[in-house]
């Protein structure tokens, strides 16, 4: 039976709103009103869905943009964002900025791909990469790519793939903000921008905060039996986070750009048990910082081709303390785990004639693992992977019929080694290397048939290879398997764009149907002591998609987005065999109407939205016998801004219905909630030499 706090209904309203809120109001007011100018709109913005779907990498993909464009939310994170579109499937374990894994169109998060500027930050670890690592303020633009993955990126994901930019500034100036709100929540970060003829700098930095002690209902591990059930508070959840950047754009001669982007992270939070477990002191911390240099050229190859090459590198650290064995199972655990990864991108785009265009792919990347048990020095080996990809696209324009085909084939390839540990500490181990070669190919079309219309669709293969932890384990209750095969599958889709423009608004449609078919798939086989990953499952995953933006006049926009997802377990077990796959429901839907940029006076600017997540019936387990009912999420906000001193106050409510809900079973979501921002800006135009 759970110990923790039972939470009267009064400590429900109550939040840690004025314990944060008055430092940080006075730091950034003092900040920001040092600056005396006036300033015509905030640097810092809030990413937001954008009418445009087509993406910058591949006109017959189906893709989501996001751009810095609406009414923003106060305390918005990039879970929350994708959530919105079409599609996706965001798994989150508990309060803002906990772990979250992205689904694209029924995929496992293991098979999404995210990139920031151009860095893949998923890693052969690992896989899928936790979105609340990913702070939103250095992103200017954010593309989904689904199903179809531009040969820009180096690997294929079944999935797809997310691809954040951070774009160069465009004046000079500087910019702060800071809030607080619901369950001890603070927040706050700083931006200055230095812009010339030929460079730009922009540095960023900030903080976020919550102590996260939201109540939740738990049935005290007694699902069937619902006399024993109570609210609690959730505890060990808190969490403290600080990230900066900076990025400096070097414009040349010729339509050619050069850019350095330096970043890092360090957060620091309890790890809270199932919800009818106790935990109070297992803790997790982790740092990761990468550097990129990057050249574009966009001439380089005749007019309308294109340049772009990649240097980065990655390190990351990650420390688990559970000195009561409250996570693991098996006792005390202490480990320090660092990762590196070096590699290079370069793509070309050569336009040998009007009608035919041919681009290129060279991708290499070495990542190793070097992990460190303090308690168990000879369980946990050391492990490295070397990858390299190469491809090829054609792209044909047949003016005549307004048809574009582009047909693009690429190859993967990787070499595994392991260091098993030696019998005593510290003696070498045996040398373990396994080699993959991975062939994937993809056919793309668009039409336009007519000036408002374009029709697109796609059909290929992809493949994904092991993580290191899916091949070598843990040292612990995780058993390697060093011989998994790669997951190999087929996609395809066909879609539709409608946009109507007229002189008072525009309206965009976009629909899609789509399928796919994956073979080989790892996962994870449990026993009473031990779990082992293995090639046992295969999937059928068929669905639709559709999405409607509308702008009408200067102030009223409105979206409105939903998927419908049939996932199917093809695998052997006559226990999961013909089951929907776990944590994807069938229907999604998000409404969002908002007014903005509604005029008080000449300086006075007022803005304001509401929205609705409507998430459909779900399974917990592969052989759906736990079932988690559907949910309606309500949020409202709105934001006021004062563009002669350069001010702007945001506040936001979330889940206004305080539905206790959860994505996975006993990680319960918080309830109820609000949020308050205040931002200042200064920008100045440099003069011209």
């Amino acid at each position: 039976m759970s110990t923790e706090t039972p939470a009267s209904g009064a400590e429900i309203a109550r939040t840690g709103f004025l314990q944060f809120f008055r430092p940080c109001l006075v730091l950034g007011l003092a900040l920001g009103l040092a600056g005396r100018a006036h300033a015509e709109a905030p640097l810092y913005e809030t990413v937001v869905t954008a009418p445009d779907s087509a993406g910058r990498e591949d006109a017959s993909a189906s893709a989501s943009v996001i751009t810095t464009d609406r009414t923003p939310r106060s305390a918005e994170t990039l879970p929350q964002l994708l959530s919105e579109l079409p599609g996706t499937a965001v798994t989150s374990y508990g309060s803002h900025g906990a772990l979250s894994t992205l689904s694209l169109r029924g995929s496992s998060p293991n098979q999404v791909a995210i990139y920031a500027d151009g860095v893949p930050l998923d890693s052969a670890l690992t896989g899928a990469i936790d979105l609340g690592l990913v702070p939103l303020g250095a992103m200017a633009r954010i593309e989904v790519y689904r199903g179809a993955t531009p040969l820009a990126f180096g690997s294929s994901a079944m999935g797809g793939v997310v691809s954040l930019t951070s774009e160069a500034p465009q004046e000079t100036g500087a910019a702060v903000h800071t809030g607080a709100g619901s369950f001890g929540t603070y927040f706050g970060g700083g931006e200055l921008a230095w812009v010339t003829k030929r460079l730009s700098v922009v540095t960023r930095a900030s903080l976020f905060g919550s102590r996260a002690d939201y109540p939740y209902r738990t049935d005290n591990g007694t699902l069937f039996v619902p006399g024993d059930d109570q609210t609690v508070r959730r505890q060990n959840n808190r969490l403290d986070q600080i990230d900066a950047s900076a990025r400096a754009t070097l414009t040349l001669p010729a339509r050619r750009t050069v850019a350095l982007s330096l970043a890092a992270l360090d957060r620091d939070q309890g790890l809270p048990a199932r919800g009818t477990v106790r935990s109070f002191e297992a803790r997790l911390a982790r740092r990761r910082a990468y550097a990129s240099l990057s050249y574009q050229g966009m001439d380089d190859l005749g007019t309308g081709g294109r340049v772009r090459a990649l240097l980065f590198g990655l390190g990351a650290q990650q420390r688990f303390v559970d000195p009561r064995g409250e996570i693991v199972f098996g006792g005390p655990a202490q480990t320090r785990d660092r990762s590196l990864a070096f590699g290079t991108n370069v793509t070309a785009t050569w336009p040998i004639v009007s009608a035919l265009h041919l681009a290129g792919l060279l991708d290499a990347r070495r990542e190793s693992f070097s992990p460190h048990d303090e308690l168990k020095p000879t369980r946990r080996p050391p492990g490295s992977r070397a990858f390299v990809a190469g491809g090829l696209s054609g792209t044909l324009f047949i003016d005549a019929a307004r048809l574009e085909v582009t047909a693009t084939a690429r190859a993967e390839a990787a070499r595994d080694e392991i260091s098993s540990a030696g019998l005593f500490a510290g003696t070498p181990g045996r040398q373990r290397r396994t080699d993959e070669l991975l062939p994937v190919y993809r056919v793309g079309l668009v039409a336009r048939p007519h000036e408002v219309i374009r029709l697109r669709a796609n059909a290929g293969s992809y493949a994904r290879l092991p993580t290191l932890f899916e091949r070598y384990g843990n040292g612990g209750t995780v058993i390697g398997s060093p011989l998994l095969a790669a997951e190999r599958g087929e996609v395809a889709d066909v879609g539709a764009t409608a946009t109507f423009t007229g002189d008072t608004g525009a309206l965009e449609l976009d629909a899609a149907v789509f399928g796919s078919r994956a073979r080989e798939l790892i996962q994870l086989e449990e026993s009473s002591y031990f779990a082992r990953y293995a090639n046992v499952s295969r999937a059928r995953i068929l669905g639709a998609e559709w999405a409607a933006h509308l702008r009408w006049g200067r102030h009223l926009r409105g979206i409105l987005q939903g998927t419908w997802i049939d996932a199917r377990d093809r695998g052997p077990s006559s226990a999961s065999s013909g089951r929907t796959l776990p944590h994807q429901p069938k229907l999604r839907a998000y409404l969002r109407p908002e007014l903005r940029d509604l005029p008080l006076t000449d300086t006075l600017a007022f803005g304001i939205y509401a929205d609705a997540d409507w998430v459909g019936t779900r399974y917990m387990d592969p052989s759906n016998l736990v079932e988690q009912s559907s949910r309606r999420l309500f949020g409202a906000g709105a934001s006021l801004s004062w563009s002669r001193v350069g001010l702007r106050a945001i506040g936001s409510a979330y889940n206004l219905g305080d539905a206790r809900e959860n994505d996975v079973l006993e990680y319960p979501l918080p309830g109820r909630s609000f949020f308050i921002t205040l931002e200042y800006s200064y920008s100045r135009k440099e003069p011209v030499p």
